[in-house]
């Protein structure tokens, strides 16, 4: 009978461990990005910058990871706000497209 009553409380340990676990996992709170890029923000750095922007200075001036700074300036490259520019040495820099908004 005692082998009974271990056994039942391992078991109903388990459990409790599990739906705790489970429990545990549903409360936590998703935390929102706090820096985002916007296109307006984007197309600003690139207007201040008249030699073009990498994805480093984009990253470091915006505070965001490389990743979301080269995915932004790839989409406004894509809709023909910014174009692609290599220099000699293989550095790439996007460039503003309507060059009246230079100064």
């Amino acid at each position: 009978m005692g082998v009974f009553i271990v056994i039942f409380a391992f078991a109903a340990a388990i459990g409790l461990g599990v739906f705790l676990n489970l429990n545990s996992k549903k409360s936590q709170p998703i935390i929102p990005a706090v820096n985002t890029l916007t296109d307006a923000d984007v197309i600003a750095l690139a207007k201040k910058n008249h030699e073009g922007i990498s994805v480093a200075a984009l990253c470091l001036q915006a505070k965001v990871s490389a990743k979301e700074a080269r995915n932004k300036l790839e989409e406004l490259r894509q809709e023909g706000i910014l174009y692609l520019n290599v220099d000699e040495e293989g550095n790439e820099k996007f460039k503003i497209s309507d060059t009246s908004l230079l100064d």
